[in-house]
C-alpha cells in the first residue's frame, strides 16, 4: 500500500469529483485489509502444534527465518548462526571495520543531507512538493545487516542482506527504482525473471544434441559491482539514449 500511494500521489486527476474517490477508495481497500480477521477454516491446525509454534516463537535458543531461495521456514541454532554472522565482516577484501556504531554512526548527518538536497531541488523546481513528501525520511533508522541461511549448499552458509527498511535511503531508493525502470527494460533482452522462465525459455528452444547448458555461480555478487561504472551506464542511459521516454527524462532530476 505504501509504494501505491507513493506512486499514485503523483498522478494528476481529472476532475475533482475524481480526485476524492481515489483517496478514499485506496483508504477504505486499506482498512478492510487490516481489520478484516483471517478466516481459520481452512487453517488447521491442532492446540499441540499451537503450543510447539509458540515454544518456538520464544525460545531465545533459536532463530527462526526463511531460506534463501524457495519458500520454506529455517529454524537455525542461534549460537551457530551468530559465528556465522559474525564471520561474514572478517572478510577484508568486501569489509572494513570503522569503529563502534556509537562513535561512526552518521545515520543523522545522511538524513539531514538527503533533506536539504530535496529541498533545494524543491526550489529549483525539479521535483515537485508531492514528490519531496514521497522521499523525505521521517524518523530514519540505522540499517542492519542479517543473514539467510542457504539451505541448498553444504554446511548451511549464510547470504548477508542489508536491511534499509526505515533508513534515510530506503523511500528515495523506491523512487528511484521507478525512475530506473526504463533501463532495466532495456537490459531485459540479456536477463531472465527466475529459473522457472528460463526452463520455459528452453522449453521453446531449438537446442542441438552437441551444445551445452553450463550455471556459473559468482560468488558475492552484489559486492562486486562497481558502483561507479553501474551508476555512469544508468545515467547515461536516462539523459542521453533515445530508447528512454521523453516524459521520463522530464520529470528526472540532475541528482
Amino acid at each position: 500500500f505504501e509504494l501505491f500511494h507513493n506512486n499514485f500521489i503523483s498522478l494528476k486527476p481529472v476532475s475533482q469529483e475524481k480526485a476524492t474517490k481515489c483517496t478514499v477508495d485506496p483508504a477504505s481497500i486499506a482498512n478492510d485489509y487490516v481489520t478484516t480477521p483471517p478466516d481459520l477454516k481452512s487453517f488447521s491446525v491442532s492446540n499441540e502444534q499451537l503450543e510447539t509454534l509458540c515454544e518456538l516463537r520464544h525460545n531465545k535458543n533459536v532463530v527462526i527465518t526463511r531460506p534463501d531461495k524457495g519458500r520454506a521456514t529455517v529454524i537455525h541454532d542461534k549460537t551457530d548462526y551468530l559465528d556465522k554472522m559474525s564471520k561474514i565482516p572478517d572478510d577484508t577484501t568486501r569489509f572494513r571495520r570503522i569503529g563502534s556504531a556509537s562513535q561512526h554512526d552518521i545515520t543523522p548527518q545522511i538524513d539531514n543531507k538527503l533533506v536539504d538536497v530535496l529541498a533545494k531541488l524543491v526550489k529549483t523546481y525539479e521535483i515537485t512538493q508531492q514528490e519531496f513528501d514521497a522521499v523525505e525520511p521521517l524518523g530514519a533508522a540505522r540499517p542492519r545487516m542479517y543473514g539467510v541461511p542457504k539451505i541448498h549448499k553444504s554446511g548451511c552458509p549464510l547470504r548477508p542482506i542489508l536491511s534499509m527498511s526505515g533508513s534515510p535511503q530506503y523511500k528515495l531508493s523506491q523512487w528511484l527504482c521507478d525512475i530506473l525502470l526504463p533501463v532495466v527494460d532495456r537490459y531485459n533482452i540479456r536477463s531472465v525473471k527466475d529459473s522457472f522462465t528460463f526452463v520455459e525459455m528452453l522449453q521453446s528452444t531449438s537446442i542441438p544434441n552437441t551444445a551445452h547448458v553450463c550455471s556459473f555461480d559468482v560468488v558475492s555478487l552484489f559486492t562486486n559491482v562497481p558502483l561507479g561504472e553501474t551508476i555512469d551506464i544508468c545515467a547515461s542511459m536516462l539523459y542521453h539514449s533515445s530508447d528512454i521516454c521523453a516524459s521520463v527524462l522530464y520529470h528526472t532530476p540532475q541528482l
